[in-house]
């Protein structure tokens, strides 16, 4: 009989408030459990295996087995569990092929973080060009020849820049979106809302039915950072756009920049939409985003939707490890002893990363401490949403159903099956490295023609293939990290990018469950 051990994929989460008890999450089963403080402290110790078999009693021995904190797997057959649940999904999830329509490069703003800073060598008029209604017909041939099966196609089509809204781009997008409606889809845009008005006949639940707008703090700082070319304040009249938006029964999420010094910027907006009826609005959503200045390639990474949502349901032939200890949440109160600190509490630390004109950019866990600090001194700024990469859904998700925490082997579609069409009638994967030739992936103007190296490196990509990901217990929660960020820093195709992720994961985790126990007492 192999002896048993603490599985390596086992997460310890120090319970806020409640020092008696850890919560504990396993990377690869998915199952979520509170455990005693005295518990925990013996798992952390990876104790042997006579002393876990003579010093825990024999039926809660056999559900820690059966929802994999304890196993007999050696480390090597653990990474191996991993590798066969990741391609599985990852072979699942390229099924659904996404498709962007990158209408310009040109902006009207001239916002300091911009990707267009890392195009501009491309030559003074590039960012010009504009999609041809020849261009359009191309694209839509092209994106049936990449996948046949109409039924396997995203129906909503992302429009994309630059800024692909602007005055000038209305009659090609109006093309664009009118020969989409015949096809079956619906489209969402990408825009920094200032020439949003132009294109008020187009906005409607089966046209472009929904709008991510960025703002960047309340007037003053939006107005010193996302500044109109000709115009210079832009503020006001996006304000005044997202109401028109709402009203055209469009579906419209406001993304705030979010860094040190613009932090209690979130409280400001948050009174001004209120008084704005807003939040009144269901189809309104507002969430902060983390910046990091320099360091983020395109001001708007990671929207809300860009992750796929994975489903941890997958085929038993390729994977037979027993599921069926995981269909409910078990609370396991056999202990009252004091809380044992986890090691991994080295993860947070308050750094302050770096200066950039106005900007302070900071670490996800200070960012996430400061986001609760704000609930706990202003209940109403719950209506601002954190990004979280979707961990406080998942864990909230498999709470209330006492069902399996949805799993992804990617961090974004970019890594299945997204396709973006540029106006010089060139794909990319990714929109964060559109403009750049050394990630062009192929190109559509004589039907799709590939660069079948380039393709792989994105498409190929998953945490099995990303060798520190693999041995990571987070790896099928953060999917990875942002390949493009990674590739930025240098450290190549196969390399994760963190981003500070067991940091924020800590933090929303504890936040989810001691929010779960709340309500659940409370009914």
């Amino acid at each position: 009989m192999k002896k048993l051990r603490t599985s390596l994929y086992t997460i310890f989460v120090d319970l806020k408030d409640n020092h008696d008890y850890c919560l504990i999450v396993h990377g690869y089963t998915g199952a979520i459990d509170k455990i005693s403080g005295r518990l925990a402290s013996k798992l952390k110790r990876g104790l042997s295996s006579d002393e876990i078999e003579n010093g825990i009693e024999e039926n809660l021995l056999d559900r820690l087995i059966n929802r994999g904190y304890v196993t007999d797997k050696t480390p090597l057959e653990e990474k191996e569990v991993v590798k066969k649940m990741a391609q599985a999904f990852h072979k699942r999830d390229k099924l659904r092929k996404n498709f962007m329509f990158l209408v310009a490069y040109d902006c009207n703003f001239r916002c300091p973080y911009c990707f267009e800073n890392a195009v501009s060598n491309n030559g003074k008029g590039w960012s010009k060009k504009v999609f041809t209604k020849n261009a359009v017909d191309k694209a839509f041939e092209a994106m049936t020849e990449f996948e046949p099966n109409r039924q396997l196609h995203s129906n909503t089509i992302i429009l994309y820049g630059g800024e692909p809204l602007l005055e000038q781009n209305h009659e090609i997008v109006k093309y664009i979106v009118e020969k989409g409606v015949k096809e079956g889809y619906n489209f969402r845009a990408i825009t920094n809302g200032y020439d949003l008005d132009c294109f008020e006949n187009l906005l409607h639940p089966n046209k472009i039915g929904a709008l991510q707008i960025t703002l960047d703090g309340v007037k003053e700082k939006h107005n010193n950072r996302r500044t109109h070319y000709e115009h210079g304040d832009s503020f006001d009249k996006i304000i005044k756009n997202i109401a028109m938006a709402l009203n055209r029964d469009v579906n419209v999420s406001v993304r705030i920049n979010t860094e040190l010094n613009n932090f209690d910027d979130l409280i400001k907006i948050k009174d001004l939409f209120t008084e704005l009826n807003f939040f009144e609005n269901k189809k309104l959503s507002v969430y902060s985003a983390l910046i990091h200045g320099d360091s983020d390639l395109n001001c708007n990474t990671v929207m809300t939707s860009c992750s796929p949502s994975i489903n941890s349901q997958f085929d038993s032939s390729v994977y037979d490890y027993e599921m069926d200890p995981f269909k409910q949440y078990i609370d396991f109160e056999k202990e009252e002893l004091k809380h044992i600190n986890t090691t991994e509490k080295v993860l947070f630390h308050d750094d302050i990363e770096n200066e950039n004109d106005n900007m302070r950019t900071m670490n996800r866990g200070l960012y996430i401490r400061k986001y609760f600090d704000a609930i706990k001194n202003d209940e109403t700024m719950k209506s601002i949403s954190c990004q979280d990469f979707g961990i406080r859904q998942k864990i909230t998700k498999a709470l209330k159903t006492k069902g399996l925490i949805d799993f992804r082997s990617v961090f974004c579609s970019a890594q299945t099956g997204e396709l973006i069409f540029d106006p010089y009638g060139d794909l990319y994967t990714c929109w964060e490295t559109v403009g750049i030739d050394q990630y062009k992936v192929g190109t559509y103007r004589n039907g799709i023609n590939f660069n079948e190296e380039e393709l792989e490196n994105w498409y190929g990509r998953n945490i099995s293939t990303t060798p520190a990901c693999s041995k990571c217990k987070y790896a099928f929660f953060c999917g990875g990290g942002c390949q493009a960020h990674a590739l930025q820093e240098g450290r190549g195709f196969n390399s994760p990018y963190c981003d500070g992720y067991p940091k924020m994961f800590h933090e929303v985790v504890s936040d989810c469950f001691t929010k779960f126990e709340e309500t659940t007492l409370n009914h």
